[in-house]
């Protein structure tokens, strides 16, 4: 009888916990079973078994190795509240702009922004804004720009224009913006001496 995958993982925690306890002659028999009872290579086995459940650090992440899906990167938050509630109101103040326009604008002008007293920028603060990236300013304002309901650009800026297709009898007339249509159009005359076949 074949064990189903929830069987061969869970066999694999029970039997790591003993395997790394025991000694080398006892390690064998273990192995001996474990790769009789779920069919698995035994060099396989031998590296799931030695690391199954085991915690360590790899310079900033906490790796736990697990047989059901590898290692589970946990990363410390660089970009944490306090980047965010110095975001916002900078977001706000500059016309609710997506992440790609202000990250270059926050780094180009971040002593401005910093001695700005309505922003509160704190020195760790200001050393962050100044290297965010645009999509960590699109994934810490998700929740500002949904409550705002904004989406890429501020609703009513650009009027809904309809596709073109060179000639618009009926075009879409917005008070305030100009669209292909409301240029002046030039009319091709033909000179006089030249001869059109």
């Amino acid at each position: 009888m074949e064990l189903t995958l929830k069987e061969r993982r869970k066999l694999t925690r029970v039997t790591a916990g003993k395997y790394r306890k025991v000694g080398k002659l006892e390690k064998a028999a273990i192995l001996d079973t474990f790769v009789e009872q779920t069919g698995y290579e035994r060099k396989y086995s031998i590296h799931l078994l030695a690391n199954e459940g085991r915690c360590h650090t790899d310079g900033k992440a906490k790796l736990k190795t697990t047989h059901a899906g590898g290692r589970k990167r946990v990363y410390e938050k660089t970009y944490g509240d306090d980047v965010l509630d110095a975001l916002v109101p900078i977001w706000e103040a500059f016309s609710r702009q997506c992440g790609k326009l202000l990250a270059p604008f926050i780094r180009a002008n971040i002593d401005a922004i910093a001695g700005e007293p309505r922003f509160a920028v704190s020195n760790g603060v200001r050393e962050k804004l100044g290297r965010i990236s645009a999509a960590t300013i699109d994934r810490l304002l998700r929740k500002e720009k949904a409550k705002a309901r904004v989406k890429g650009t501020e609703a009513g800026q650009i009027p809904h224009q309809g596709p073109h297709s060179g000639h618009d009898p009926f075009p879409v007339r917005v008070a305030g913006f100009r669209t292909l249509a409301d240029r002046p159009r030039t009319e091709v005359i033909p000179r006089a001496n030249s001869a059109i076949p």
